[in-house]
């Protein structure tokens, strides 16, 4: 929470050539823009809408829709989220390790877990949970 600056109705995205699947695009937030990334892709989470014998409910989603502005290494970040449920204070010593059950390449987004209110709840890594690599130059002459 302390790298979240406000929660934001989602912009109007335009996707940008050259950048990685999850990121959507950039979006502009009082004139500044900002990328915007969709985490579902970013950690391989399947939606549950997807998912055999689920319905649909995407008119529901988009409407409580919202995008988290982060602070990221080189100014805020957007990222997506189908609804806030709200916000907790946690304490540090509530926060327990990632479970031994996931691979190195699943532990290096995780903070820790905790669970509270019998909700379990994971603690991502801003830093390399939003990580940006561009895989291909936007412009033949170089970054321009």
């Amino acid at each position: 929470m302390m790298d979240v600056q406000e929660i934001a109705h989602p912009p109007a995205i335009t996707p940008v050539p050259g950048t990685p699947s999850y990121v959507k695009g950039i979006g502009s937030l009082r004139g500044k823009m900002v990328p915007i990334l969709d985490l579902k892709a970013r950690l391989n989470i399947t939606d549950t809408e997807d998912l055999p014998g689920t319905e649909r409910k995407v008119n529901r989603v988009t409407r409580r829709a919202k995008i988290i502005i982060v602070s990221g290494p080189r100014g805020p970040i957007g990222v997506m989220a189908d609804r806030i449920i709200g916000v907790r204070q946690i304490s540090p010593s509530d926060i327990n390790p990632a479970p031994p059950h996931i691979s190195e390449e699943e532990a290096r987004f995780i903070e820790g877990i905790i669970i509270s209110d019998g909700t379990f709840m994971t603690i991502l890594r801003t830093e390399e949970t939003l990580g940006l690599t561009i895989t291909k130059k936007a412009h033949p002459e170089g970054n321009q």
